[in-house]
């Protein structure tokens, strides 16, 4: 008799088992995205007295966050060559999946069964919006130095580097490096050989005139 009653227990067990598996394998989950659908089920939904639970909910949420994200664009300045005047170019705000509110879709979807979410998004702002810059918009000094004798290469060079430092927004506290900004003076980089001064004497180097611009800004920035 004990051995049926054991054997009668197992078989139940099985029973439930397979059953919440049955359960488990039957219902999928869709969360949709702006950039896609993210589709679970059994294996990842299991089913556990009745009750669907999603494994490692926490890490498929941050993925799915991480997948959505779009950085914001600062606002830019920008600087007309020809009369030299100064404009704003509007920010642009990022977004992202809101991952607390999707937890809680999640959760709600697998308590009722739901079987499609849609992603609520929140908006990642610019650190730099145009309002800002239009209230720093005055000018705290100025510098120039003339190159317009200079050689085609050096000519070259020297607006390269500019190039790479032109609309560069320096907040209160923040430091300014030249060399990063501008980067190593290589033909890869897009620089060309042009006069430099070497231990006293005119030579010819890869970045010759950048110094020019160096100097330029340093006083500038006095």
């Amino acid at each position: 008799m004990k051995k049926y009653f054991a054997l009668l227990i197992v078989l139940l067990l099985f029973f439930t088992l397979t059953t919440q598996k049955v359960y488990a394998q039957e219902y999928t989950l869709t969360v949709k995205t702006e950039n896609g659908e993210y589709v679970f089920t059994y294996p990842d939904i299991d089913c556990k007295n009745g009750e669907y639970k999603l494994k490692d909910e926490q890490n498929k949420i941050e993925r799915i966050v991480a997948n959505s994200y779009v950085a914001p664009k600062d606002a830019k300045l920008k600087v007309d060559k020809t009369c030299g005047k100064i404009s704003v170019i509007v920010e642009k705000n990022g977004k992202r999946v809101n991952g607390v509110e999707l937890k809680k879709s999640i959760d709600y979807a697998l308590k009722n069964k739901k079987e499609k979410i849609i992603a609520i998004y929140e908006d990642v702002y610019a650190d730099i919006s145009k309002s800002y810059l239009d209230r720093c918009l005055n000018l705290r000094g100025k510098f120039s130095t003339d190159y317009s004798c200079s050689l085609d290469e050096r000519k070259h060079n020297i607006e390269l580097a500019v190039s790479k430092i032109n609309g560069i927004i320096l907040k209160s506290g923040e430091v300014f490096s030249f060399n990063k900004t501008v980067g190593q003076r290589t033909e890869e980089n897009g620089f060309k050989n042009a006069k430099i001064i070497e231990n006293g004497v005119f030579a010819k180097g890869l970045g010759g005139g950048v110094c020019q611009v160096s100097s330029t800004v340093y006083n500038a920035l006095l």
